[in-house]
């Protein structure tokens, strides 16, 4: 299991989307996604995780362990909303093989 954080302040709008941050590692099975954010009104937000670079992003709820239908290995995160949100904190667990 390997876990990555971005932290810092970053203000989203619409949508925001990450780098490859895992590459060639080995095939990545399942991963969760943990995002600290406040936002300014009443807005839906919703995450992506991609474990094939982006051909094939699949919805993930906040804090819960997904396993992807599309493995690969190139893993990546989006973030798009109807709204503004300030997001503090993003971490990144992923299972390699398994």
């Amino acid at each position: 299991m390997a876990e990555i954080q971005f932290e810092g302040e970053a203000y989203v709008y619409k949508e925001v989307e990450s780098k490859a941050f895992s590459y060639n590692e080995g095939i990545i099975k399942s991963a969760k996604m943990s995002v600290n954010y406040t936002s300014t009104g009443d807005y839906m937000m919703n995450l992506f995780l991609t474990a094939d670079g982006g051909t094939h992003w699949e919805s993930v709820s906040n804090g819960v362990n997904h396993i992807f239908i599309t493995p690969g290995n190139d893993v990546r995160w989006k973030i798009t909303g109807t709204g503004p949100f300030y997001v503090t904190k993003i971490t990144i667990t992923y299972t390699i093989g398994g």
